[in-house]
């Protein structure tokens, strides 16, 4: 499954309580993960459902924080302004099947 992660941190982003956070998103379940964008993730994990997302994040995260997860499907429309990599990586992922996982 492909989800965005939104994580919008009181503390600065290189602040060294954030490390938690940041290895909690980026290991295991997730199997690929994009970050160019300084809150906003995009990941690849075996956990189905937003809500098994969020039960792996929220312990990293303090109660004035925000954090929103957003399952990426066939339906899901999306466009920006992004470097190559980044639609690069997000069609390689589609074209994996990452979406029927």
């Amino acid at each position: 499954m492909i989800y965005l992660v939104n994580f919008e941190p009181s503390r600065g982003l290189f602040d060294p309580s954030l490390r938690g956070f940041i290895d909690a998103i980026q290991s295991p379940p997730t199997r690929s993960w994009w970050h160019d964008l300084r809150d906003t993730w995009i990941i690849v994990t075996s956990e189905h459902s937003a809500n098994e997302v969020y039960d792996r994040l929220h312990m990293h995260i303090l109660d004035k924080e925000k954090l929103l997860i957003i399952s990426i499907n066939q339906q899901t429309q999306y466009q920006g302004w992004l470097g190559q990599d980044a639609w690069d990586w997000l069609d390689s992922q589609i074209q994996s099947g990452a979406l029927d996982q």
